[in-house]
C-alpha cells in the first residue's frame, strides 16, 4: 500500500475498535482480514500503529491538546486521528523509520496539514513550553528529555528540508483550486514576499501567485505570524503577503 492509505486503514482500524465488544488482536486480526491485506508488511504497520496509538494515549492527548489549542483557527476536528497518527509516528517511531520513509508519509497528506504539523511539533519552544510540564506527569523527566523532546530535536536538520518542501507545496496553487467544466482563465499574478521561520533558520523566497494561492498563503502567514509573535528568531519583523 501506498502511505497515504496506510495512514487511512490505521485511522479506520482505530476507530472502528470497541474495547466492550471485542479484544484489540482479535479486532486487527478481523479489519486485517476484511481489507483484504496480502502485504505483511502492510499489515505489522497497521498493526503497530494502532497498538501503538492505544498505549501511547495519553502521551498523543498531550500534543493534540496542545496543537487544538494553539492552532485552532488552522487545524480541523475531523483531523484528530490524522493528527493522531502523525503524533506517534513523529514522537516514537521516527528514528525507526527514518527520515526518508518519513518524508514519504508526511508528503503524502496535504501540505498545508503537515505544515501546521511540522513546524508544531518540531519547535523547541513548543515542546518545552506546551508539552513537557505534562508529559512529566506521565513520565519520568528524564525520559522525557532524552527520549521525546532530544529525540526530535536531533532529526531537526534532516526534518527542516521536509518543511521546506511542504512550505513550497502550500504555496503553490494547485490544479483542483480551477473547478471542472470551467475555462482556465489567466488571472493577474502578484509576487508575494513569504518570511518562513523553522527554529534558528529562516528563509526567504518570493513566489508568483493567483487569487487562490493568496488564500493559502495567507493561511501560512497567519501560522508563522500566530507562531513567532511579531518578530521572526533573527530579530527580522515578520511582514504580511506584500505585493512587489
Amino acid at each position: 500500500m501506498k502511505p497515504r492509505e496506510l495512514v487511512e486503514h490505521c485511522i479506520e482500524a482505530y476507530t472502528s475498535f470497541n474495547s466492550k465488544k471485542t479484544t484489540i488482536d482479535a479486532h486487527i486480526e478481523l479489519y486485517l482480514t476484511k481489507i483484504d491485506c496480502a502485504d505483511e508488511g502492510d499489515g505489522v504497520f497497521i498493526k503497530q500503529v494502532v497498538y501503538g496509538c492505544i498505549r501511547f494515549k495519553k502521551l498523543n492527548k498531550v500534543v493534540l491538546t496542545a496543537l487544538y489549542f494553539k492552532h485552532g483557527t488552522e487545524v480541523s476536528r475531523e483531523d484528530y486521528h490524522l493528527y493522531m497518527i502523525y503524533s506517534y509516528l513523529t514522537l516514537i517511531r521516527l528514528e525507526d523509520m527514518g527520515v526518508p520513509v518519513f518524508r514519504k508519509f508526511v508528503l503524502a497528506q496535504d501540505s498545508l496539514k503537515m505544515f501546521v504539523w511540522m513546524t508544531f511539533i518540531f519547535n523547541s519552544q513548543t515542546l518545552n513550553k506546551w508539552m513537557k510540564e505534562e508529559w512529566c506527569r506521565i513520565y519520568d523527566e528524564q525520559y522525557v528529555e532524552d527520549e521525546l523532546i532530544a529525540r526530535l530535536l536531533r532529526n531537526l536538520p534532516e526534518v527542516s528540508d521536509i518543511i521546506e518542501r511542504l512550505r513550497e507545496l502550500a504555496s503553490t496553487c494547485d490544479e483542483d483550486d480551477v473547478r471542472e467544466g470551467e475555462e482556465k482563465c489567466k488571472l493577474p499574478t502578484t509576487k508575494v514576499c513569504v518570511l518562513y521561520a523553522c527554529a534558528s533558520r529562516v528563509s526567504t523566497s518570493c513566489v508568483s501567485t493567483s487569487h487562490g494561492t493568496r488564500l493559502r498563503m495567507n493561511k501560512i502567514y497567519a501560522h508563522t505570524s500566530h507562531q513567532y509573535g511579531h518578530s521572526l528568531p533573527c530579530g527580522l519583523p515578520v511582514t504580511s503577503p506584500c505585493a512587489q
